[in-house]
């Protein structure tokens, strides 16, 4: 740890939290709150290139929150923060782009479209996981565990009357 993170932990009183919560890309809603707070606290310090890393003691976040978090504590501006969004969103957010991208590593990215699949399912995105493991199973026949596993959450759909749609 830095010297400046112990100092703060170390420091006497309350510390200073910020939470920032998830949303996918909707967590450019929370930038621009985010981004009046930070032009506040400049102006009521009085220190133009403050940033809210300057201010928080720490940073914690879930999903998009925590990549923000994670932004605000490596002292990036909020206006960075922005652009950081604003350039990267689709291709975070964006299942297709991702999938897309997957698809293009070829053969070897079986394994990860399946790990993507338990993700998936383990959100009941049932549709997601459906094309994720038939997408694993396409890149490596050879493998019954993907086919399989496809198999099985087609009948647990299909057992629970819930369709699998795409």
């Amino acid at each position: 740890m830095t010297q400046t993170l112990l100092d703060r932990i170390a420091a006497p009183g309350p510390k200073k939290i910020l939470a920032c919560d998830g949303g996918g890309i909707r967590g450019l809603m929370s930038v621009e709150i985010l981004s009046r707070i930070e032009a506040d606290l400049r102006a009521a310090y009085g220190r133009p290139g403050l940033v809210l890393a300057d201010f928080f003691d720490f940073t914690c976040g879930t999903s998009t929150g925590a990549i923000i978090s994670a932004c605000i504590s490596a002292g990036m501006s909020t206006a960075d923060i922005r652009a950081f969004y604003v350039g990267s969103g689709k291709e975070m957010f964006d299942r297709a782009f991702v999938l897309k991208r997957l698809s293009e590593l070829g053969p070897a990215s079986a394994d990860t479209f399946y790990q993507l699949g338990l993700a998936e399912e383990g959100r009941f995105g049932f549709a997601a996981a459906d094309a994720a493991y038939a997408r694993a199973a396409q890149l490596a026949p050879e493998t019954n565990h993907y086919r399989e596993r496809r198999q099985a959450l087609q009948k647990r759909m299909t057992d629970n009357r819930q369709p699998i749609s795409r």
